[in-house]
């Protein structure tokens, strides 16, 4: 079975923008409208789902989205505010749902057998993404922290975060990012590749360091001297080490933003926390 029966199988609905097939996957995108009376709806916001077979499972995901100006085909994710009075929530499903599709019936069983129409399994996917449970405001305080933590991180090495970075193809099922600016275009002193974000984190590290250490009287002040080999050799040394923070830093966005699926680092396991709102999917 291809995309193209797949996408046969699904019957469009009123509220469908677009019902599109995988060029890289067997399966389809569906993009929808969030109900008139939506405060989603009148910010422009879209519901993204992707369903696809992988080795006879069913797999896929959905999300809150928004098009992008310039390109039609591609969507923004927008991850949920914790302000707004009603969110919804993204998350995505892979084979250890046990979400399995008989090519005979042309429909998706579950673990219990249970099985529906792919149109009601939309449905139910769409249930669950605009669903409001207290255990799932506890988990999207969790993605608003680590969404912070990622602008930091951004931020170390002169870059910024934003969902918007990172969008959907219609027709593709893998994220693309993206082009990052070149990092850090003029070396401190012509030859450390030192971020100034990072440079000046250490240096209110440092200083507050320097005076306890005074005060307390711990060191000689006469230490403190420009003409001091030790001190020097101190400072090299730290911004070596500043340096090597910023390129691996810099290094491991790099590595999230080509989105290699075989090898994710921290900076991805912390992006793909968002999608891990999972709970039970019930046919």
């Amino acid at each position: 079975m291809d995309s193209e029966n797949f996408n046969e199988l699904y019957e469009r609905q009123v509220d469908d923008l677009e019902v599109v097939v995988f060029k890289d996957a067997n399966g389809i995108s569906i993009v929808k409208k969030y109900p008139e009376k939506s405060k989603l709806n009148k910010d422009q916001s879209l519901m993204f789902i992707r369903l696809y077979l992988s080795n006879d499972f069913v797999c896929g995901g959905i999300e809150r989205v928004k098009q992008d100006k310039k390109n039609k085909k591609r969507y923004h994710l927008v991850t949920s505010n914790l302000k707004s009075k009603r969110m919804v929530t993204n998350f995505a499903f892979n084979e250890e749902e046990n979400f399995t599709f008989n090519k005979d019936k042309k429909k998706i069983y579950d673990k219990n057998e249970k099985s529906v129409t792919i149109n009601k399994f939309v449905e139910i996917l769409v249930k669950n993404h605009v669903k409001d449970k207290f255990i799932l405001k506890i988990k999207r305080l969790r993605t608003s922290v680590v969404n912070r933590l990622l602008e930091i991180l951004f931020w170390l090495v002169e870059r910024k975060y934003t969902a918007e970075m990172f969008f959907f193809s219609i027709n593709e099922i893998n994220k693309k990012s993206s082009v990052l600016e070149k990092l850090v275009k003029d070396p401190l002193f012509r030859y450390f590749k030192i971020s100034r974000n990072i440079l000046l984190v250490f240096s209110i590290v440092l200083i507050p360091f320097l005076f306890f250490i005074q005060y307390k009287k711990l060191m000689n002040s006469n230490l403190f001297n420009v003409a001091n080999p030790l001190l020097l050799f101190s400072c090299l040394i730290s911004f070596f080490l500043c340096e090597k923070v910023t390129l691996l830093l810099d290094n491991k966005i790099r590595e999230f933003s080509d989105e290699n699926e075989e090898k994710r680092n921290f900076i991805s396991k912390l992006y793909y926390i968002q999608f891990k709102h999972s709970f039970k999917l019930k046919l």
